[in-house]
């Protein structure tokens, strides 16, 4: 039985579609199995709209990871995040 990974995947919801096509990679590997513990457009964390209530948050979901993956491209440059 193999080991199951926890992931956090960061990603800018702008740029979604190459969130999904990581995620569909990663769901056909069947030598690899994961959770993933990112922050989808269709379920975002819920923290009052405050900036350091967000931050705390997402920290805390990636403290649960085995792997956190940092999705690079140049929309990181007009990100705060």
């Amino acid at each position: 039985m193999s080991k199951t990974y926890n992931i956090f995947i960061s990603h800018s919801w702008e740029y979604s579609d190459v969130y999904d096509k990581l995620c569909e990679m990663l769901n056909s590997k069947t030598y690899f199995s994961y959770k993933n513990h990112s922050v989808p457009k269709d379920d975002p964390v819920h923290t009052n709209g405050t900036d350091k209530k967000l931050k705390c948050a997402i920290t805390n979901k990636m403290q649960r990871c085995h792997i956190v993956l940092i999705m690079a491209g140049k929309y990181s440059t007009y990100s705060k995040w």
